[in-house]
């Protein structure tokens, strides 16, 4: 299976859909995917600064919506990916200029993650960083 690209002009398959058929079996799995989802964002700056703008509005929107919508971890992980991005308004421009709105979906679910994780003990450890505890 091809790795996710946000690139231009590549479909980018949604595994959101797959994961997050009924319960999911494994949340960190899910959050690691989230989390490599923001990583795919910051490259575009240096390929195509106006994608990334795109892509950044659109992260922001949907951060929004789920911090309206997702008061808890397991809610995060079992929103309605298509009602989230149907309420951010940059969703069209983000899909014709070629990138793909589940990466921006998943980029702001990792940001709410990390707002939930602080407040939930149960969320789940914070990965370290520069090996400090």
């Amino acid at each position: 299976m091809m790795k996710p690209n946000p690139s231009r002009g590549t479909k980018v398959a949604d595994e959101n859909q797959q994961l997050l058929q009924g319960q999911a079996r494994d949340e960190p799995v899910a959050v690691t995917r989230w989390r490599a989802a923001e990583r795919r964002l910051y490259p575009l700056i240096m390929v195509d600064a106006d994608l990334y703008k795109t892509a950044v509005t659109l992260v922001h929107e949907a951060a929004q919506v789920l911090s309206r919508e997702c008061g808890t971890v397991a809610e995060l992980t079992h929103v309605d990916a298509a009602g989230v991005l149907a309420q951010c308004p940059s969703t069209a421009l983000a899909t014709s200029s070629g990138f793909d709105p589940g990466t921006a979906l998943d980029a702001a679910r990792a940001h709410r993650f990390r707002d939930l994780a602080a407040r939930e003990p149960d969320a789940g450890p914070e990965p370290r960083q520069g090996g400090q505890p």
